[in-house]
């Protein structure tokens, strides 16, 4: 690596004042697939010097991250070319700050690309345990709800009968709370993001308890309101916070689902923003059952039969408004990591 740094900038030191210099990655060396670098210095496509930052390009909308392809679009542009049709990238365009130093911008990047390593090694398990538990839950509501009626064979037992009946609503009760933080688990996997838990000791281990500790906070959100009260209103507010929570990601940016569990991974590349095909079915889930869920409670306040079927009009309207635009492009070409330099003097 030092010896290739020395390299270029022996080149940079003879090329004429204001030449643009795009240097990138574009292989492995390991039979896994990394990020890789990105640099540019001089005049950008649109005029201006790229100025000590990130990079970033429209085709990624994400900070810090181009595609391959842009590379293509970026000379095209540079050398002041027609792009032909085929050409599937974007220039690239200076992003956000990045850190003072080399070092720290490196860290900075490297800890990116650690988590698309990490997301490869824990996703399959994940998932695994995910399924079986849920399945285990499932039959342990099933049981629960085959005791909610006692059969009784002799009359007059009220005492045992009452004793049943309080067994059972405890019963009811804790499948209720599991369901809850069953519910919770879904949009927990997203803003898991908000911890680093790919740096930790033990990966696998680290998102589990950071996605459980997650659907804890959620789940006593829901039972911590006056809406705890109603059948329903635990559940529908996890789905308002699920809904919610996916809503706001992916108006700024989509961050909570690059490199989640059930996101999108940048070496991957299958998509840049937007709805991931998890994303887009949990929240458009959420988004129905907590509709469902308000326009219940509605009817159980004695409220026109007009305000719950405009609930059920809301929802199949963001259903449509979800679906009916463009959910972001798709290449296969893997993202990189980048970040722009002043050249050295």
């Amino acid at each position: 690596m030092t010896q290739a740094d020395q390299q270029i900038g022996t080149l940079i030191g003879r090329l004429p004042t204001g030449t643009t210099v795009l240097l990138a990655g574009i292989s492995d060396v390991t039979p896994n697939a990394h990020l890789h670098v990105a640099i540019a210095t001089g005049p950008s496509p649109d005029g201006r010097p790229f100025p000590h930052g990130h990079l970033t390009a429209t085709s990624t909308r994400q900070d810090a991250l181009v595609a391959i392809t842009d590379l293509t679009a970026t000379t095209i542009q540079l050398l002041g070319l027609p792009a032909a049709r085929e050409v599937v990238g974007r220039p690239w365009q200076p992003g956000g700050p990045a850190p003072a130093t080399t070092s720290e911008t490196v860290t900075e990047l490297a800890d990116g690309d650690l988590a698309s390593q990490v997301l490869r090694d824990v996703r399959g398990p994940f998932f695994a345990v995910l399924v079986t538990v849920q399945l285990l839950f499932y039959a342990f509501a099933a049981l629960a709800l085959r005791r909610r009626t006692p059969k009784q064979h002799v009359s007059g037992m009220r005492d045992a009968s009452a004793t049943h009946h309080a067994s059972t609503s405890k019963l009811l009760r804790s499948v209720q709370i599991v369901a809850v933080i069953s519910g919770s688990i879904a949009v927990s996997t997203f803003l898991a993001q908000l911890v680093p838990w790919w740096t930790l000791p033990v990966p696998m281990l680290s998102v589990i308890l950071t996605i459980l500790a997650i659907a804890g906070l959620i789940t006593a959100v829901a039972f911590a309101g006056p809406w705890r009260t109603h059948v329903l209103g635990p559940l529908t507010t996890v789905a308002a916070i699920t809904s919610l929570a996916l809503l706001i990601d992916v108006m700024t940016g989509s961050t909570l689902q690059v490199n989640a569990v059930t996101g999108y991974e940048p070496v991957t590349g299958g998509r840049f923003y937007g709805f991931s095909n998890i994303a887009f079915a949990i929240c458009a889930t959420g988004t129905v059952l907590g509709l469902a869920g308000i326009a219940q409670w509605l009817l159980g306040k004695g409220c026109p039969g007009s305000w719950s079927s405009r609930c059920a009009r809301c929802t199949g309207d963001s259903r449509s408004s979800r679906t009916g635009g463009r959910r972001g492009e798709r290449t296969s070409a893997a993202f990189r990591r980048s970040w722009s330099v002043w050249p050295s003097s």
